[in-house]
């Protein structure tokens, strides 16, 4: 084999091996991308539902309230305000 093509050879080899690295730390970067987007994603998720959780608290602490009042006003009392200003 001549000087030529071992020359050729090795810089083929150079070139795959830097090929080769850049693939990894794309996909290194990739992998860590994904992973940031789906902390991202659940920590949504878990805002929206201790969101809902909230609503439904609220919802069952006016419609306690709610029937409070009602009972209240059966027995005579005056009601109290459920509103919160």
């Amino acid at each position: 084999m001549t000087e030529f093509y071992k020359g050729m050879i090795q810089t083929w080899r150079e070139r795959q091996e830097e090929r080769e690295e850049w693939q990894w730390q794309r996909a290194a970067k990739e992998k860590a991308k994904r992973e940031r987007r789906e902390e991202l994603e659940l920590r949504e998720l878990a805002r929206l539902n201790r969101e809902k959780e909230e609503r439904t608290e609220d919802r069952a602490r006016a419609q306690c309230a709610k029937d409070a009042g009602l009972e209240a006003a059966r027995k005579g009392k005056y009601p109290r305000c459920t509103q919160w200003y």
